[in-house]
């Protein structure tokens, strides 16, 4: 099945923009000289976790266009379920791993600590970090991801342009009316909610929402130059930030870092296809293990940076974080191949449904499916659009039409 080669690639390069973060600050930690560099590293993890955002959003509004024929509570369910069975167990396997070694190690965890792990729930007991991370610590992005497929799925209750509207309508509202609240709340536990639930680069869930509008019609560029553009924007952004720092117009480089990574998705979205080249084929293995590579980074980074001396030369330094970066992209592959996929084919088998299960379950009338379990297109009356009279007439055999390319290449991504 044909994938948006772009989009999937840039989801390897986001988590290695993430990887790289943490393998610097682990540098830093070690090594006095590379302190100079803690925010540039901080700006290279944030523009991937942007960028995810934005991904969420585009590939969310994407995959759910077709579902809008299904009755309201249909569509949300099975919304809901195919997130939890994306999102929840490989998760649950991260944290009891991080349980696990962090008590050999001598951690003590708290049960409420556990508990707001297991639910996505910001860890209010950590009152020294803004972002309340729970026990597998970049889980605090993750808190964000569910709190906006909870919002989305409410949305799915309406009709499709209001659902939409209503949803970036909530983001806009938990930012910006977050702010606001700020400035007439004392009482420090509320602060603390406020803070956390008004984290403005929550708007990157609704540039993603608008993204995927306004490319709904758009086709896929044939010149396979898009993506690599977009990297191309990622590294002038990232250069300038070194160059310039942030000393002075932090507001200015926040809209200049937002607007990088927005063009980068439109871009990595244009193409539908790249090269078969071995660098390319690199990318797209990363952008399939990105999530594996996310949540079990941290357990190698940490044991990895515990094991060197302090106070080396920035060439060891540089050496280090490297090393370290390329060792957790291979972790996150294995885990990928070794655990994700398995559990993925599982946790789907229950909802693939046979050429029997599927006449079955089609209304004899117009042919729409009926069971929430379906994971095919939803069939539709119109087939002008196919481009033979034997494509019509396999599709109106079927009782509904093939998914576009753009189509089965974001429900795969999904």
């Amino acid at each position: 099945m044909k994938r948006l080669d772009g989009l999937q690639a840039l989801r390897g390069v986001a988590a290695a923009m993430v990887v790289t973060d943490h393998a610097m600050r682990a540098a830093i930690i070690q090594g006095h000289s590379f302190v100079a560099l803690e925010d540039f590293a901080g700006t290279i993890g944030r523009m991937g976790v942007n960028i995810f955002f934005i991904l969420s959003g585009f590939i969310m509004t994407y995959t759910t266009r077709e579902t809008q024929l299904l009755p309201p509570l249909v569509r949300t369910r099975t919304f809901l379920a195919r997130r939890v069975a994306r999102l929840v167990p490989l998760y649950w396997l991260a944290t009891a791993a991080t349980l696990a070694i962090g008590t050999l190690e001598g951690t003590v965890y708290r049960v409420g600590t556990l508990v707001t792990s297991l639910l996505f729930l910001p860890n209010f007991a950590d009152s020294g970090d803004w972002r309340m991370p729970p026990i597998v610590g970049v889980g605090w992005t993750l808190n964000y991801e569910s709190l906006f497929y909870l919002i989305f799925a409410g949305s799915l209750l309406l009709p499709r342009r209001l659902g939409l509207a209503v949803s970036i309508g909530v983001i806009a509202l938990l930012t910006g009316g977050g702010a606001i609240a700020l400035h007439h709340v004392d009482d420090e536990p509320w602060r603390r909610i406020i803070t956390f639930y008004a984290f403005r680069n929550m708007v990157f869930f609704a540039i993603g929402i608008v993204i995927a509008i306004v490319l709904h019609r758009a086709p896929a560029a044939p010149s396979q130059r898009a993506f690599w553009l977009g990297i191309a924007i990622i590294a002038v952004t990232l250069s300038g930030y070194l160059v310039f720092g942030i000393t002075e117009g932090v507001a200015a480089w926040s809209v200049f870092s937002a607007m990088s990574c927005t063009l980068v998705v439109i871009l990595a979205a244009r193409d539908a296809a790249l090269p078969a080249t071995a660098l390319n084929r690199v990318l797209l293995h990363l952008g399939e293990a990105s999530y594996s590579i996310y949540l079990f980074h941290a357990l190698l980074m940490d044991r990895l940076a515990a094991g060197i001396e302090s106070d080396f030369s920035v060439l060891r330094g540089a050496v280090f974080a490297s090393a370290a970066t390329l060792a957790c992209l291979m972790l996150g592959s294995v885990v990928h191949s070794a655990v994700e996929v398995p559990l993925g084919a599982m946790l789907r088998r229950p909802w693939r449904v046979t050429p029997a299960r599927r006449h079955s379950a089609e209304s004899p009338a117009r042919g729409i499916p009926v069971s929430s379990h379906d994971r095919g297109p939803v069939p539709v009356t119109d087939h002008r659009h196919l481009r033979s009279a034997a494509h019509r007439q396999r599709a109106v055999e079927r009782g509904g039409r093939a998914p576009r390319p753009f189509e089965r290449a974001i429900a795969e991504m999904a």
